[in-house]
C-alpha cells in the first residue's frame, strides 16, 4: 500500500521527518520504510528525512514488507464484520485466546487471522488494536497495516455489557436494576469506569 501526504502551507520548511510525525507515521514505521523499504519521495523524486518539505509537495511512501505473523491454523473460523483499508473488524467467539501467548501458544483469534489473510493473499501480521478476556465474546479491531495501528489504538474505547438474568447481588448501598428491554444509562463506579445495568 502506498500512502501519499500534501504538504499543506504551515508545514512550508519543516524537515521531512518532523512532518512525517505531524502525519502520524510513527518513527518505527519510518525507520522500517527507510531500512527495509524503498524510502520516501516528494513529487516521486527520492527525498531523506533531513531535507525540508515545500508547501503543495506531496510525500508518498509504499509500506514496508512485514514479517510472516504466527503459524496459520485453518480450523479457526474468522468472522470479519467490517473491513475497509486501514481497519479490519473481527468477531471473536468466546473461550477464545486473541493472540498468542506463554499458556496460550496455538488456537488463538491470531492464527485463524493468519490462515484467513494468506487465503485472501494478504499479509498474516495480526494487529489487534484492542484485547478482549479469553472468555469473552466479542469485536475485535484490528489495524490492516503498521501506519494505521497507532492511530487506531489512540482512539479505541472498550465497552462491555453483560446479560443476566434474575437479581444483581449488588451489595450493600449497591445500585442498578435488571431488566429485558435496554440497559439503563451507564454510572460511574468509584473506580471511574462507566457500567450499564
Amino acid at each position: 500500500m502506498k500512502l501519499y501526504f500534501k504538504v499543506p502551507p504551515e508545514a512550508d520548511g519543516m524537515l521531512l521527518r518532523g512532518f512525517l510525525r505531524r502525519c502520524s507515521v510513527s518513527t518505527d514505521l519510518s525507520r522500517a520504510v527507510k531500512f527495509r523499504g524503498s524510502g520516501f519521495f516528494a513529487d516521486g523524486t527520492p527525498v531523506l528525512a533531513n531535507r525540508r518539505v515545500e508547501a503543495g509537495q506531496v510525500i508518498s511512501f509504499e509500506l514496508p514488507p512485514e514479517g510472516e505473523g504466527v503459524a496459520p491454523q485453518d480450523d479457526i473460523p474468522v468472522d470479519v464484520v467490517y473491513e475497509d483499508a486501514f481497519a479490519l473488524v473481527v468477531e471473536k467467539p468466546p473461550h477464545l485466546a486473541v493472540h498468542p501467548t506463554l499458556n496460550y501458544p496455538l488456537d488463538t483469534l491470531a492464527n485463524g487471522y493468519a490462515a484467513w489473510a494468506l487465503r485472501q493473499g494478504r499479509s498474516p501480521v495480526f494487529r489487534p488494536v484492542n484485547r478482549i478476556d479469553k472468555d469473552t465474546s466479542g469485536l475485535v479491531l484490528a489495524a490492516q497495516n503498521g501506519y494505521a495501528a497507532p492511530l487506531l489504538a489512540q482512539r479505541v474505547e472498550k465497552l462491555y455489557y453483560a446479560v443476566a438474568e434474575g437479581e444483581l447481588p449488588l451489595g450493600p448501598g449497591g445500585r442498578g436494576r435488571a431488566s429485558s428491554g435496554g440497559a439503563s444509562p451507564p454510572m460511574a463506579n468509584p473506580a471511574g469506569r462507566n457500567i450499564t445495568y
